[in-house]
């Protein structure tokens, strides 16, 4: 419903704010070149926003995180990064938070790349396309 009310930054910012409360972790949100979306698309980015800051929080250890949503001619973009203490890539990760985001993405047709290195953190970009 905030989606629809606030549209997808205001409510990301709302989040990240009390996100960033709870969990004592900096958080840095960088917007640019914002533009309408269809609801689907927000709702997804959204969705795997809260998803990768869950795991932020339960899994990491990290001190900061850094998010950019990028509105880009043709494509959206939000990549979500921690300076936490990352995961072997090599090992299936336990629980299900980036099989959710990764299939979240693909289901509105975008792309997802996950990079983590053990003691450095964890970088998560979504890439979907917009018409």
């Amino acid at each position: 419903m905030a989606l629809k009310e606030k549209g997808l930054v205001v409510t990301l910012r709302e989040y990240v704010f009390e996100w960033e409360s709870r969990n004592n972790i900096q958080n840095s949100l960088r917007v640019e070149g914002e533009q309408q979306l269809p609801l689907k698309v927000e709702q997804a980015l959204y969705r795997i926003s809260q998803e990768s800051l869950a795991n932020v929080a339960r899994h990491s250890h990290a001190s900061h995180v850094t998010m950019a949503l990028l509105y880009n001619t043709g494509k959206v973009s939000l990549t979500i990064e921690d300076d936490g203490c990352g995961f072997n890539m090599a090992q299936k990760p336990k629980g299900v938070g980036l099989r959710s985001i990764k299939e979240r993405a693909e289901s509105i047709g975008g792309q997802i790349i996950i990079e983590s290195i053990p003691d450095k953190g964890t970088r998560i970009e979504v890439t979907i396309p917009i018409s």
